[in-house]
């Protein structure tokens, strides 16, 4: 029988040897990180392990949640620093990413799910810093949106998550995650599989999860992807730190491209860096391929720095260089949009016929639109106010919109409705206010909005709609002065004396010097029986005020 149990011994011996050897040489994969803030104090120390000889890595998301600055040591005691976030899931509690170890030990990662059953090795705290290795089983292996979750028959331990768990051949098959069940008899790992989702994209610039983490994030290696991040980027990083070096990888690895140089000099000049821009554009024309592209967006840039009052001039960066600027990309390439870009320019400098004829020869293109028609108008009414020409104008913006109107219609509905009031065209402009209000609706407007389009349906004689629209911006600002006497006003202009009378001592209520409500209160006592002498001594308080208007109603009492 002892014969029996020493050639079993002897059998099983290998086998165990080698796993203990294998979970052994594995350990040298394992990495320790530690995380910082922004003030450079230490915020959580964990565990890792590297998924590439050339230092890419894993770790617990729950580490860098926060992080400014990150490092590993590896099982040479090595420190090395975190460069780039390559993905992150707050969700998986994971995060891959870049360290400056340029040659490191990997571990293998298994291509398929372990089955049930199986015996696999993973690593728990030994309580003085370090980790050893413990067998368990696969309890379950689930599987949730094409991930196995994996349970495990051994003990939890917290302070071990961010480590690996490997199969029989050394593989690891998923990813130690915190146990938060009360049954610490058991722990889990999330699949390894999770390591192919971990990439960034145009939109994980708007990721909470990446943006959290405050250490730079790996360019998108899809140059319209990385575009489109740093697009985004600039409009969601949460330090410039990250927004800067996001620039500075997308010039190293894409140089042919202006759109890195662009963003950095606008950035640079935000920032009245102005030497700094000029630097990156003299870069730009000597490394971009696209030699209008680099003209157009300086001349952009010049364009958007004149039109701030604060800007003082640097060196020739003024309108006439943007102008410049704008027809050199136009030589180069006789894009619509470059020639758009100098109707811009004419109509800031005030060369009103230039603009025009810059737009209009746009209208006549494919390239033709409602701003371009909308900027054409303009341009006409700066230049001759030609009314007829402007109004045709704008009844072309429209007509590049199908009715019933979209939101987008809205601005150029709202300026037509405004310059054909100005024009004196009040029922065609009171018949797009009254469809703008429509198109947005009452509750969606303001007080302001409805007291012009009252004065509109007033000039054209629509007294009901006028009516109508000056409740509506009582409705928003009741004890406006002005509101509360214009209703008084109308009601005494379609012979409501008595609602006109109310009106104008509620007006005095707000404002005992108001003239107008006086007037108001004189012509409508005027009006009235036996009631001259009220009416002289309103008409006369209302002059005296400083009403002119009011003396041939005092005339006509007499």
């Amino acid at each position: 029988m002892i014969k029996n149990l020493i050639v079993s011994l002897l059998l099983i011996l290998p086998a165990f040897m080698e796993t203990a050897g294998k979970a052994k040489k594995d350990v040298k994969g394992i990495i320790t990180v530690i995380t910082y803030d922004k003030t450079g104090k230490q915020m959580h120390k964990g565990y890792g392990f590297f998924i590439s000889d050339k230092g890419n890595a894993l770790s617990a998301y729950e580490f860098f949640n926060g992080a400014s600055r990150a490092e590993i040591v590896d099982s040479r005691g090595k420190k090395w620093n975190v460069k780039r976030i390559q993905g992150a899931s707050d969700i998986y509690d994971i995060v891959k990413f870049s360290t400056d170890c340029e040659k490191s030990e990997a571990l293998p990662l298994a291509s398929a799910t372990t089955p049930k059953g199986s015996t696999v090795t993973r690593f728990m705290s030994d309580g003085k810093g370090g980790l050893v290795t413990v067998e368990a089983n696969v309890v379950d292996n689930k599987t949730y949106d094409k991930l196995a979750y994996y349970t495990l028959s051994s003990k939890a331990d917290n302070q071990s998550i961010g480590t690996p768990v490997l199969d029989a051949k050394g593989k690891v098959i998923g990813v130690m995650q915190k146990n938060a069940e009360k049954d610490l008899t058991k722990c889990f790992a999330i699949d390894i599989a999770v390591e192919k989702l971990l990439a960034t994209s145009a939109i994980s610039a708007g990721l909470s999860s990446l943006n959290s983490i405050y250490i730079p994030k790996q360019l998108p290696s899809d140059t319209s992807q990385a575009a489109s991040y740093l697009y985004l980027l600039s409009k969601n990083a949460q330090d410039t730190v990250s927004y800067l070096t996001a620039l500075a990888d997308f010039r190293a690895t894409f140089p042919e491209l202006p759109t890195a140089y662009v963003e950095h000099a606008a950035f640079a000049a935000g920032q009245k860096n102005f030497t700094e821009a000029e630097a990156d554009y003299n870069e730009a024309f000597k490394a971009v391929k696209n030699q209008a592209e680099v003209h157009y967006n300086f001349s952009k840039l010049l364009y958007r720095l004149n039109l701030y009052k604060s800007y003082e001039k640097y060196k020739d960066w003024d309108l006439n260089k943007a102008l410049d600027e704008a027809k050199q990309a136009y030589s180069i390439s006789p894009l619509p949009i470059y020639k758009l870009q100098q109707g811009d320019c004419y109509y800031a400098l005030k060369q009103y016929q230039e603009a025009f004829n810059a737009y209009q020869e746009l209208n006549s293109t494919p390239f033709a639109s409602a701003q371009t028609f909308y900027y054409a108008a303009k341009s006409r009414e700066m230049w001759d106010n030609d009314t007829t020409a402007v109004l045709a104008l704008l009844d072309s913006t429209m007509a590049r919109f199908k009715e019933p109107y979209q939101r987008d219609a809205g601005p150029f509905l709202l300026q037509r409705a405004q310059i054909r009031s100005k024009y004196g065209k009040y029922r065609e402009a009171a018949i797009d206010y009254d469809a703008y209000e429509k198109l947005f609706g009452t509750k969606n407007l303001n007080d302001n909005f409805f007291y012009m389009k009252e004065q509109t349906d007033l000039a054209a004689g629509l007294y009901p709609w006028a009516l109508s629209d000056i409740e509506k911006a009582l409705a928003i600002r009741p004890d406006e002065y002005l509101y509360v006497v214009e209703k008084a006003m109308l009601q005494l202009r379609v012979g409501n004396l008595e609602e006109a009378i109310f009106g104008a001592n509620q007006a005095l209520k707000l404002d005992p010097e108001g003239a107008d409500a006086y007037k108001i209160l004189g012509i409508a006592y005027g009006q009235q029986k036996g009631k001259k002498n009220e009416a002289l001594n309103y008409l006369r308080k209302a002059k005296e005020l400083g009403d002119p208007q009011v003396d041939e109603w005092i005339e006509k009492l007499k």
